[in-house]
């Protein structure tokens, strides 16, 4: 997604889904559909904000799960969440969104000297993420999957609703609603982010 006019410093959000295929990452919307979707097909998210690659294809994972999770991160945040974090399916990669001020949002992936963070535009960001979401889902679909996606795949649509009616999301001082069963204590929450406060 190009970037808010106000703040063009904040540059483009792009997003992409990658499906294994022979053991090479094509774009999902050009795999063939194979004769059986498990719903553990192998593939990868890459997600890149102001030039920098925040999710690379070499995390993949279990792309169907994988999307699934990352929906969760916007409902968890639609619900009331200040941040959110999760970790990968089948890899102890955690990766996180958080709200801040001035319609910011701050992303992280990764651990150590593999975590990566970018800053950008609240719009332009959930709009890309969405929108690149709600394409991964129409995919399993076509694919032979996506039969337990439904859920995912509307919180990301009414995600673009809102946001379109500049009502989604706001900023609250919410605690964190995680996504993993054990959310992380504020303290490494910030550590994690690399901000200050966590509620606005």
């Amino acid at each position: 997604m190009r970037p808010d006019r106000r703040r063009p410093w904040l540059g483009t959000v792009e997003m992409r889904t990658y499906l294994s295929v022979d053991r090479e990452f094509v774009p999902i919307e050009e795999a063939p559909v194979p004769k059986h979707w498990s719903g553990y097909e192998g593939g990868a998210v890459q997600l890149v904000i102001n030039g920098r690659s925040i999710i690379r294809p070499e995390s993949w994972d279990d792309i169907e799960p994988l999307w699934m999770l990352l929906a969760g991160l916007v409902t968890a945040i639609g619900k009331g969440a200040s941040y959110a974090t999760a970790s990968f399916p089948d890899q102890p990669i955690p990766v996180g969104i958080a709200l801040q001020a001035d319609d910011l949002v701050v992303v992280v992936c990764g651990r150590g000297q593999h975590r990566r963070r970018a800053v950008a535009d609240k719009r332009t960001f959930f709009e890309a993420f969405c929108r690149a979401g709600i394409d991964a889902f129409d995919q399993f679909e076509r694919l032979g999957g996506g039969q337990h996606a439904a859920l995912a795949r509307q919180s990301l649509v009414e995600c673009l609703d809102d946001l379109y009616q500049g009502e989604w999301p706001n900023l609250r001082t919410t605690p964190c609603i995680g996504v993993e069963k054990a959310a992380a204590a504020e303290r490494e929450a910030k550590a994690f982010f690399g901000v200050q406060r966590l509620s606005w």
